[in-house]
């Protein structure tokens, strides 16, 4: 049975996407076909990448996309040097192996986990709170939050 032929619409829709992964390309091939282009070229991607992955490492202990934006990183790194082809790979299949190790334990045991987990997560937030507000219980926590 043969494919069909895309719609116009379906065409339409992927050609801006096409055309401007057409000119990314370009745009780094011409870079890299000067010596100053290349270290040009190189210099971003470790200030943007090294960025992102220092971003991500202070975000990672506060809720939010702090691993997201590490990987991310990493993937923006891994475009120009080796070494983080490697390690975004090694990542990358670590987490693959935990992820079929999750899928394997019982549902019991899954959900167990992801309850410690949250617990950890709210006995951070609740440091954190401790901290900032310099409140001792959640009586003192409700009272600050309704008076302030």
């Amino acid at each position: 049975m043969a494919d069909n032929p895309p719609t116009e619409r379906e065409v339409r829709t992927r050609r801006p996407a096409y055309r401007l992964g057409i000119r990314v390309r370009a745009m780094r091939i011409r870079a890299r076909s000067t010596t100053t282009g290349r270290w040009a070229f190189k210099l971003t991607v470790a200030v943007l990448g090294g960025g992102l992955v220092a971003l991500g490492l202070v975000l990672v202990p506060l809720p939010g996309p702090g691993w997201a934006i590490v990987f991310g990183g990493l993937a923006i790194l891994a475009v120009e040097f080796v070494w983080a082809q490697r390690l975004l790979h090694r990542a990358r299949r670590i987490l693959a192996t935990w992820t079929a190790w999750m899928r394997r334990l019982p549902t019991l045991l899954r959900i167990a986990f992801i309850v410690a987990v949250l617990a950890v997560l709210a006995g951070a937030a609740w440091q954190w709170i401790q901290h900032r507000y310099g409140v001792q219980t959640a009586a003192d926590f409700w009272e600050y939050i309704t008076t302030h």
